[in-house]
Protein backbone atom coordinates (compact mmCIF):
# COMPACT_ATOMS: atom_id res chain seq x y z
CA UNK A 1 0.00 0.00 0.00
CA UNK A 2 1.68 3.39 -1.05
CA UNK A 3 -0.09 6.01 1.02
CA UNK A 4 1.37 8.23 3.94
CA UNK A 5 -0.07 6.50 7.20
CA UNK A 6 -2.38 9.80 9.41
CA UNK A 7 0.24 9.85 11.92
CA UNK A 8 3.05 10.60 9.11
CA UNK A 9 0.74 13.31 7.76
CA UNK A 10 0.21 14.65 11.26
CA UNK A 11 3.61 15.24 11.61
CA UNK A 12 3.96 17.00 7.88
CA UNK A 13 0.88 19.02 8.93
CA UNK A 14 2.10 20.11 12.26
CA UNK A 15 6.11 21.22 10.97
CA UNK A 16 3.90 23.54 8.05
CA UNK A 17 1.88 25.79 10.51
CA UNK A 18 5.28 27.17 11.82
CA UNK A 19 5.79 30.75 11.23
CA UNK A 20 6.31 31.42 7.31
CA UNK A 21 8.06 33.27 5.70
CA UNK A 22 10.25 33.96 1.95
CA UNK A 23 12.92 35.60 0.88
CA UNK A 24 12.63 38.97 -1.50
CA UNK A 25 13.10 37.66 -5.17
CA UNK A 26 16.03 39.66 -6.99
CA UNK A 27 13.64 40.55 -9.58
CA UNK A 28 9.73 40.85 -9.18
CA UNK A 29 9.42 40.90 -12.72
CA UNK A 30 10.92 37.73 -13.64
CA UNK A 31 8.82 34.49 -13.70
CA UNK A 32 9.84 31.35 -11.87
CA UNK A 33 12.86 30.14 -13.15
CA UNK A 34 13.31 26.72 -14.61
CA UNK A 35 11.57 25.06 -18.11
CA UNK A 36 7.78 25.53 -17.04
CA UNK A 37 7.54 29.23 -17.37
CA UNK A 38 8.62 32.24 -19.62
CA UNK A 39 11.57 34.40 -18.06
CA UNK A 40 9.44 37.72 -18.05
CA UNK A 41 5.42 38.47 -17.92
CA UNK A 42 4.05 39.28 -20.89
CA UNK A 43 0.96 39.90 -22.98
CA UNK A 44 -0.52 37.01 -24.89
CA UNK A 45 -2.61 37.08 -28.21
CA UNK A 46 -5.80 35.78 -28.40
CA UNK A 47 -4.43 32.22 -28.73
CA UNK A 48 -4.54 32.17 -25.06
CA UNK A 49 -7.10 29.45 -24.57
CA UNK A 50 -7.56 28.94 -20.65
CA UNK A 51 -6.09 30.97 -17.68
CA UNK A 52 -8.10 33.97 -18.62
CA UNK A 53 -7.51 36.13 -16.05
CA UNK A 54 -3.26 36.11 -16.79
CA UNK A 55 -3.74 36.67 -20.44
CA UNK A 56 -2.89 40.77 -20.16
CA UNK A 57 0.62 39.84 -18.23
CA UNK A 58 1.26 35.76 -17.94
CA UNK A 59 4.40 33.75 -17.10
CA UNK A 60 2.93 31.02 -19.62
CA UNK A 61 2.76 31.05 -23.03
CA UNK A 62 -0.39 30.44 -25.48
CA UNK A 63 0.84 27.01 -26.61
CA UNK A 64 0.82 25.86 -22.71
CA UNK A 65 -2.80 26.97 -21.97
CA UNK A 66 -4.45 24.87 -24.83
CA UNK A 67 -3.31 21.99 -23.09
CA UNK A 68 -6.36 22.70 -20.44
CA UNK A 69 -8.76 23.60 -22.49
CA UNK A 70 -10.00 20.58 -23.04
CA UNK A 71 -13.28 18.40 -22.27
CA UNK A 72 -10.54 15.95 -20.00
CA UNK A 73 -7.17 17.29 -18.94
CA UNK A 74 -5.30 13.81 -19.56
CA UNK A 75 -1.44 15.05 -19.20
CA UNK A 76 0.38 18.20 -18.79
CA UNK A 77 3.48 18.54 -21.83
CA UNK A 78 6.84 20.17 -21.27
CA UNK A 79 8.94 19.49 -24.28
CA UNK A 80 9.58 15.52 -24.39
CA UNK A 81 8.11 15.57 -20.82
CA UNK A 82 4.47 14.68 -20.01
CA UNK A 83 2.79 14.43 -16.50
CA UNK A 84 -0.11 12.23 -16.19
CA UNK A 85 -2.93 13.36 -14.17
CA UNK A 86 -5.34 10.51 -15.24
CA UNK A 87 -3.35 6.77 -13.87
CA UNK A 88 -6.28 5.54 -12.35
CA UNK A 89 -9.15 7.33 -14.90
CA UNK A 90 -10.16 10.34 -15.99
CA UNK A 91 -10.90 13.14 -13.08
CA UNK A 92 -14.61 14.09 -12.51
CA UNK A 93 -15.21 16.92 -14.10
CA UNK A 94 -15.45 18.90 -10.78
CA UNK A 95 -12.31 17.58 -9.60
CA UNK A 96 -10.79 18.73 -12.59
CA UNK A 97 -11.28 22.08 -12.26
CA UNK A 98 -9.87 22.73 -9.12
CA UNK A 99 -6.32 21.21 -10.82
CA UNK A 100 -6.66 23.73 -13.68
CA UNK A 101 -7.16 26.42 -11.51
CA UNK A 102 -3.95 25.53 -9.46
CA UNK A 103 -1.97 24.85 -12.55
CA UNK A 104 -2.92 28.13 -14.06
CA UNK A 105 -2.14 30.10 -10.65
CA UNK A 106 0.87 27.85 -10.78
CA UNK A 107 2.11 28.62 -14.29
CA UNK A 108 0.78 31.63 -15.27
CA UNK A 109 1.19 33.91 -12.31
CA UNK A 110 3.66 36.47 -12.15
CA UNK A 111 3.21 37.14 -8.83
CA UNK A 112 3.91 33.21 -7.83
CA UNK A 113 7.82 34.90 -7.88
CA UNK A 114 7.37 35.89 -3.99
CA UNK A 115 7.01 32.41 -3.12
CA UNK A 116 9.80 30.75 -4.94
CA UNK A 117 11.09 27.25 -3.34
CA UNK A 118 14.82 25.94 -3.31
CA UNK A 119 14.27 24.32 -6.51
CA UNK A 120 13.84 25.59 -10.54
CA UNK A 121 10.32 25.98 -11.16
CA UNK A 122 9.30 25.26 -7.52
CA UNK A 123 6.99 27.12 -4.94
CA UNK A 124 7.26 26.98 -1.20
CA UNK A 125 4.39 27.01 1.25
CA UNK A 126 1.77 29.78 -1.04
CA UNK A 127 -0.81 30.43 1.62
CA UNK A 128 -4.17 29.13 0.11
CA UNK A 129 -7.42 30.14 1.54
CA UNK A 130 -8.91 26.89 3.81
CA UNK A 131 -12.38 27.32 2.83
CA UNK A 132 -10.92 26.65 -1.27
CA UNK A 133 -8.86 23.80 -0.03
CA UNK A 134 -12.08 22.61 1.43
CA UNK A 135 -13.53 22.78 -1.23
CA UNK A 136 -11.28 21.08 -3.85
CA UNK A 137 -11.70 18.22 -1.01
CA UNK A 138 -15.09 17.92 -1.15
CA UNK A 139 -15.11 18.26 -5.37
CA UNK A 140 -12.06 15.24 -5.30
CA UNK A 141 -12.86 13.04 -2.33
CA UNK A 142 -14.18 10.23 -4.68
CA UNK A 143 -11.87 10.51 -7.33
CA UNK A 144 -9.25 8.16 -6.96
CA UNK A 145 -5.21 8.19 -7.06
CA UNK A 146 -2.29 6.21 -6.71
CA UNK A 147 0.33 8.45 -5.44
CA UNK A 148 -0.43 11.09 -2.19
CA UNK A 149 2.30 13.17 -3.28
CA UNK A 150 2.14 14.55 -6.73
CA UNK A 151 5.71 15.17 -6.66
CA UNK A 152 7.89 12.50 -4.76
CA UNK A 153 5.83 9.46 -5.07
CA UNK A 154 5.53 7.87 -8.80
CA UNK A 155 8.07 5.92 -10.68
CA UNK A 156 8.96 6.89 -14.18
CA UNK A 157 8.89 5.18 -18.06
CA UNK A 158 12.73 4.73 -18.47
CA UNK A 159 11.56 5.26 -22.17
CA UNK A 160 9.21 8.29 -21.95
CA UNK A 161 10.17 9.47 -18.58
CA UNK A 162 6.17 9.64 -18.30
CA UNK A 163 5.08 9.24 -14.21
CA UNK A 164 3.15 5.80 -13.41
CA UNK A 165 1.84 4.52 -10.35
CA UNK A 166 4.79 3.01 -8.19
CA UNK A 167 4.51 -0.97 -8.04
CA UNK A 168 2.47 -2.07 -5.41
CA UNK A 169 0.70 1.37 -5.19
CA UNK A 170 -3.32 1.11 -5.06
CA UNK A 171 -5.65 3.36 -6.92
CA UNK A 172 -7.56 5.07 -3.49
CA UNK A 173 -10.11 7.35 -3.31
CA UNK A 174 -8.91 10.92 -2.17
CA UNK A 175 -10.78 10.46 0.86
CA UNK A 176 -8.57 7.23 1.63
CA UNK A 177 -5.59 9.02 0.62
CA UNK A 178 -5.73 12.20 2.24
CA UNK A 179 -8.75 12.48 5.20
CA UNK A 180 -8.57 15.89 5.13
CA UNK A 181 -8.80 19.27 3.24
CA UNK A 182 -5.89 20.14 4.79
CA UNK A 183 -3.85 17.32 4.28
CA UNK A 184 -4.67 17.53 0.73
CA UNK A 185 -4.22 21.29 0.15
CA UNK A 186 -0.43 20.72 2.28
CA UNK A 187 0.49 17.50 0.63
CA UNK A 188 -0.65 16.68 -3.09
CA UNK A 189 1.96 19.45 -4.48
CA UNK A 190 4.52 18.40 -1.34
CA UNK A 191 5.00 21.45 0.52
CA UNK A 192 3.57 24.05 -2.60
CA UNK A 193 1.26 25.11 -0.83
CA UNK A 194 -0.30 25.48 2.70
CA UNK A 195 -3.67 25.52 3.85
CA UNK A 196 -4.47 29.37 5.37
CA UNK A 197 -7.51 30.35 7.52
CA UNK A 198 -9.16 33.67 5.87
CA UNK A 199 -8.56 35.67 9.18
CA UNK A 200 -5.04 35.99 7.59
CA UNK A 201 -3.86 37.22 4.11
CA UNK A 202 -4.30 33.96 1.59
CA UNK A 203 -4.70 33.30 -2.22
CA UNK A 204 -7.99 32.08 -3.56
CA UNK A 205 -6.31 30.25 -7.38
CA UNK A 206 -9.72 31.62 -9.23
CA UNK A 207 -8.95 34.83 -8.08
CA UNK A 208 -5.77 36.61 -9.90
CA UNK A 209 -6.76 40.40 -9.56
CA UNK A 210 -7.45 39.96 -5.71
CA UNK A 211 -4.18 37.39 -5.69
CA UNK A 212 -1.96 39.79 -6.65
CA UNK A 213 -3.44 42.59 -4.10
CA UNK A 214 -3.00 39.72 -1.26
CA UNK A 215 0.81 39.30 -2.52
CA UNK A 216 1.98 42.79 -2.24
CA UNK A 217 0.17 43.19 0.96
CA UNK A 218 2.00 40.23 2.14
CA UNK A 219 5.50 41.38 1.07
CA UNK A 220 4.45 44.82 1.67
CA UNK A 221 6.67 45.69 4.46
CA UNK A 222 9.53 43.22 3.53
CA UNK A 223 10.17 43.58 -0.14
CA UNK A 224 9.86 45.95 -3.18
CA UNK A 225 6.08 44.94 -4.63
CA UNK A 226 5.92 48.51 -6.53
CA UNK A 227 3.03 49.07 -3.95
CA UNK A 228 2.91 52.15 -2.09
CA UNK A 229 -0.54 52.43 -0.08
CA UNK A 230 -0.73 52.61 3.35
CA UNK A 231 0.24 49.32 4.76
CA UNK A 232 -2.63 49.15 7.78
CA UNK A 233 -5.62 49.99 5.54
CA UNK A 234 -4.54 47.83 2.58
CA UNK A 235 -4.02 44.79 5.06
CA UNK A 236 -7.92 45.81 6.57
CA UNK A 237 -8.77 45.98 2.70
CA UNK A 238 -7.29 42.68 1.37
CA UNK A 239 -8.57 40.74 4.41
CA UNK A 240 -12.43 41.87 3.50
CA UNK A 241 -11.42 40.99 0.27
CA UNK A 242 -10.14 37.65 1.46
CA UNK A 243 -13.89 37.47 3.27
CA UNK A 244 -15.74 38.14 0.64
CA UNK A 245 -14.06 35.76 -1.77
CA UNK A 246 -14.27 32.98 0.27
CA UNK A 247 -18.35 33.67 0.55
CA UNK A 248 -18.43 34.00 -2.72
CA UNK A 249 -16.52 30.69 -3.29
CA UNK A 250 -18.68 29.02 -0.58
CA UNK A 251 -22.03 30.11 -2.59
CA UNK A 252 -20.30 28.91 -5.99
CA UNK A 253 -19.84 25.22 -4.80
CA UNK A 254 -23.30 25.04 -2.62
Amino acid sequence: MNHLPFSIISIILISMTTSISWNCPDNSSLCLPGDKHKDFASPEDDSYAACLDYKKSSCCTSEFTKQLNKSTVTYIQDGDTIFNWTRCGPLSETCERFFIEIECMYRCDPSMIYFAGDFPSSLDRVPICGQYCDHWYDACKDDVTCATNWIFDWDYDETTGENKCKNGSECLTFEERYGSSKALCNILWSSTFNYTQETGLCLTPQYAKVNKLVTEEIFSSTCDTGDDDDGNDANQMVIGLTFVIGWIVSLMNM
